[in-house]
């Protein structure tokens, strides 16, 4: 029988600078950051939700790996481009525990599309969920500018529509904007097409 994120939604926890642990039983598989930290999994969840990581895991060796700490039979062993830190969070919305979100926008955007990137859809819909539970709202007014961008260096469609019309509330001009685009990533060819759309809805009005 499928294992699967569980269906009603635990607490939201933000990540902190504490101690990234996470400790399941029957761990068969380890997950390493870019950062050289290992994470002893079940590979059976991380498989059913992502067909990418799943062809990651059947290609490793299970000759090389890790001491699983116990019968110290080596562990197959991934390693992955992501850092500790977005692979935990990841993690907790894989397994069935809190899931825990980053503690900045960049952050949380770099994890959905960490979630996109290895093409997991039930994960990303539970990262939506959870981010669409935070209070103050992560999509308002003063951020809609910052999600944007972020969206569209992320290629997050979804992300990008979204905080698209939430700006339409900001007005567009040089003078008003003003120091909301002062942060990385901003290029001309995302301010245009941004332009466009708001010159767009006030046309069909």
């Amino acid at each position: 029988m499928p294992i699967l994120p569980p269906a009603t939604p635990g607490p939201i926890v933000i990540a902190s600078d504490e101690t990234l642990h996470l400790d399941f039983p029957g761990s068969d598989i380890v997950l390493r950051s870019y950062d050289s930290h290992d994470f002893r999994v079940p590979k059976l969840y991380i498989v059913i939700c992502s067909p990418v990581l799943q062809e990651l895991i059947q290609s490793v060796s299970n000759t090389s790996g890790v001491p699983d700490g116990e019968e110290k039979e080596l562990l197959p062993v991934v390693e992955l481009p992501e850092s500790k830190a977005t692979l935990h969070s990841l993690l907790t919305f894989i397994f069935p525990i809190s899931p825990v979100l980053p503690s900045t926008p960049e952050k949380i955007m770099e994890l959905l599309a960490v979630a996109q990137k290895y093409q997991m859809d039930s994960v990303m819909t539970h990262i939506r969920g959870a981010i669409s539970r935070l209070d103050p709202p992560f999509l308002r007014p003063e951020t809609a500018l910052h999600v944007y961008f972020l969206a569209q260096q992320h290629e997050l469609r979804q992300e990008a529509v979204q905080a698209t019309r939430v700006t339409l509330r900001l007005s567009m001009t040089i003078e008003d904007l003003g120091d909301k685009l002062e942060f990385p990533g901003i290029t001309g060819a995302y301010l245009h097409e941004l332009w466009k759309y708001h010159q767009q809805v006030r046309t069909d009005l």
